[in-house]
């Protein structure tokens, strides 16, 4: 039995000034080539029990001015090539044997007051350019099987007030300069074979109760003004193939009974202004060479036998205060580029079967008052330059073979009945102005062929018996019984109060551009089976109430 008693009082006052200026470019230059070959396989047999009733009270009193200005310039160029020359064969063969047993009663009875008090300056003005070119090719090839069987209850019962006055202004000032010079050539050779046979059975057995049972009030009063001036330039330029091969079985049974039951009280106030004035150039001029030629024997043998048998009684009695009062003023100035090019040939090839046997019965009873009070100033200016100039190679020759013998048994038995019984209270009340003026550039050129090969069945049945048959030349020796015989009693009982007094102001400016040139092929080629089996029940019962006072700032300017 866990019994949790505590009273939290969390009290937070502090200044935090938040300033960002700086351009950000980044490019990225190379050739990936990602490829997925294999078969996945998911069933999921069970009742699932969802009851949730609760009361949350969210008031949210405070001033947030998040200021954004600035260029954005994030530019990658170099090669990279990852050569893998070697043969590596990692082996397990034994018997792993889980088994649990117990009843454990968690409960949590408090009251837990969180208020947040302050000014919270976030300011970012620079100039983001974002570029895409490239070909962008998704092949899908399979068969695709998703099967539902069981019977699901929804029912959700709630009163919804939704209140939103304030005004949010949000700015950015700064220059962030990310300059990486150099060539990094990554080589290893040799030989990767994966090889996984085996049977992985998974069984779950037990009863799990989840109740939650509570009142939410989420009031929010204030002005949302969002301003964004700036230039937003990204780049992508390069190859990237996704290649998968390989068979994923899943199996999973289970009744699953979740209660929840509290009252959670949460108070925001503060003040935070957080600045960031600085200029950051990170260049990477280099040639990284790492080459790795050899053979990688891994041999695991044994048996392991992981037993609990006990009570675990966990209780919290004591006192919480937490109190911050300070001012913190975080300053970055520099200019980031972030440029990408390349050529992204993602490729799916394979079968997937989805099957879900079971009852699902969610209920959802609550009471809903979201209030927000406050006036929230986002501005952002600045000029944030990434560049990494390389080569970078990325080369896989070799053969790696993983293999697996063996036989793991997951077994859970048991009775879990978490309950939470409290208040929750989360006032927010302040100021919200969002400002959002600039020119959006995203650009896209290249190539991208995403392929998938394979066959993808994920079964959940009653019995989980993951087993994995080869030889996977890591080899282990040896017999692990791990036992947990006893009983547990924390004990936790105290108060706990959070308060945070301070003014958030965010502000946006800045230009944001957005072009896309490039190709776009999509290929889905394969069989879609999806098969629903059962009673769906669904009532909702919802007064919502939506009070909404909001005072818009800003300029628009996409191009």
């Amino acid at each position: 039995f866990t019994k949790t008693q505590s009273q939290s009082n969390l009290q937070t006052q502090d200044q935090s000034n938040l300033q960002t200026q700086g351009q950000s470019n980044l490019q990225t230059q190379g050739q990936s080539n990602l490829q997925t070959q294999g078969q996945s396989n998911l069933q999921t047999q069970g009742q699932s029990n969802l009851q949730t009733q609760d009361q949350s009270n969210l008031q949210t009193q405070g001033q947030s001015n998040p200021q954004t200005q600035g260029q954005s310039n994030l530019q990658t160029q170099g090669q990279s090539n990852l050569q893998t020359q070697g043969q590596s064969n990692p082996q397990t063969q034994g018997q792993s044997n889980l088994q649990t047993q117990g009843q454990s009663n968690p409960q949590t009875q408090g009251q837990s007051n969180l208020q947040t008090q302050g000014q919270s300056n976030l300011q970012t003005q620079g100039q983001s350019n974002l570029q895409t070119q490239g070909q962008s090719n998704p092949q899908t090839q399979g068969q695709s099987n998703l099967q539902t069987q069981g019977q699901s209850n929804l029912q959700t019962q709630d009163q919804s007030n939704l209140q939103t006055q304030g005004q949010s202004n949000l700015q950015t000032q700064g220059q962030s300069n990310l300059q990486t010079q150099g060539q990094s050539n990554l080589q290893t050779q040799g030989q990767s074979n994966p090889q996984t046979q085996g049977q992985s059975n998974l069984q779950t057995q037990g009863q799990s109760n989840l109740q939650t049972q509570s009142q939410s009030n989420l009031q929010t009063q204030g002005q949302s003004n969002l301003q964004t001036q700036g230039q937003s330039n990204l780049q992508t330029q390069g190859q990237s193939n996704l290649q998968t091969q390989g068979q994923s079985n899943l199996q999973t049974q289970d009744q699953s009974n979740l209660q929840t039951q509290g009252q959670s009280n949460l108070q925001t106030q503060d003040q935070s202004n957080l600045q960031t004035q600085d200029q950051s150039n990170l260049q990477t001029q280099d040639q990284s060479n790492l080459q790795t030629q050899g053979q990688s024997n891994l041999q695991t043998q044994g048996q392991s036998n992981l037993q609990t048998q006990g009570q675990s009684n966990p209780q919290t009695q004591g006192q919480s205060n937490l109190q911050t009062q300070g001012q913190s003023n975080l300053q970055t100035q520099g200019q980031s580029n972030l440029q990408t090019q390349g050529q992204s040939n993602p490729q799916t090839q394979g079968q997937s079967n989805l099957q879900t046997q079971g009852q699902s019965n969610p209920q959802t009873q609550s009471q809903s008052n979201p209030q927000k009070q406050g006036q929230s100033n986002l501005q952002t200016q600045g000029q944030s330059n990434l560049q990494t100039q390389g080569q970078s190679n990325l080369q896989t020759q070799g053969q790696s073979n993983p293999q697996t013998q063996g036989q793991s048994n997951l077994q859970t038995q048991g009775q879990s009945n978490p309950q939470k019984q409290g208040q929750s209270n989360l006032q927010t009340q302040g100021q919200s102005n969002p400002q959002t003026q600039g020119q959006s550039n995203l650009q896209t050129q290249g190539q991208s062929n995403p392929q998938t090969q394979g066959q993808s069945n994920p079964q959940t049945q009653g019995q989980s018996n993951p087993q994995t048959q080869g030889q996977s030349n890591p080899q282990t020796q040896g017999q692990s019984n791990p036992q947990t015989q006893g009983q547990s009693n924390p004990q936790t009982q105290g108060q706990s109060n959070l308060q945070t007094q301070g003014q958030s102001n965010l502000q946006t400016q800045g230009q944001s551009n957005q072009q896309t040139q490039g190709q776009s092929n999509l290929q889905t080629q394969g069989q879609s089976n999806l098969q629903t089996q059962g009673q769906s029940n669904l009532q909702i019962d919802t007064h919502s109430s939506c009070h909404t006072h909001t005072k818009y700032k800003g300029q628009f300017i996409l191009k």
